[in-house]
């Protein structure tokens, strides 16, 4: 195989299904704006594009790092005190935040899939009986369950005239995920067979 051979572009779909689904650092703090930790790249992503520049959102997990594995920083730790709130995913995948966030009572907080059902095969993620906790993954769930609770959830720390700059981030992300299931299905649906490997 030669690997010098240029890889083929991917559909617009897939690309914007892998960044939801990877782990890389979010955008370069911001000065001045209230900052809120949230566990996963995926999550804290979508954090970012509703609350623009009016929250800093920091990324706990680095990239390639392992749920199962990782351990916060001192510095990490030390941003945790100084955040106006932390956002967790929840459904046994990252409970660690919740033991470091146990450390400043009163710290507003935000367990996204609180009350959702979780589907059976994680993948090895599975926690608690819950399920499978990569929820990031269906567009028509995170436009309906989990981008209204974050965008609630970030409307309470951010002044009251930034509120409705974020519900209309909130909105036209909505409308992109909308766009992005209908994407992925028109592409899946003249497949004779629904098997796949992971």
């Amino acid at each position: 195989m030669n690997l010098r051979t240029p890889l083929p572009l991917l559909p617009t779909s897939l690309v914007l299904a892998l960044g939801l689904g990877g782990c890389a650092p979010a955008e370069s703090p911001r000065t001045g704006a209230p900052m809120v930790v949230v566990t996963v790249f995926p999550v804290a992503d979508l954090a970012a594009q509703v609350a623009g520049d009016a929250l800093q959102v920091e990324t706990l997990l680095p990239p390639r790092a392992s749920v199962h594995t990782w351990e916060a920083t001192p510095g990490q730790i030390r941003s945790m005190g100084r955040a106006a709130g932390y956002v967790t995913v929840g459904g046994g995948l990252d409970g660690w935040l919740e033991d470091l966030g146990a450390d400043t009572p009163g710290m507003a907080t935000l367990r996204l899939t609180d009350g959702i059902v979780l589907h059976r095969g994680g993948g090895g993620h599975e926690g608690d009986g819950t399920g499978d906790p990569h929820v990031w993954l269906d567009p028509i769930l995170v436009r309906e369950e989990l981008l209204p609770r974050l965008t609630d959830f970030l409307v309470r720390l951010v002044a009251p005239g930034q509120a409705a700059a974020l519900r209309s981030r909130s909105r036209a992300l909505a409308d992109s995920l909308t766009a992005l299931d209908a994407e992925i299905r028109s592409r899946l649906d003249d497949l004779p067979r629904r098997d796949f490997i992971a």
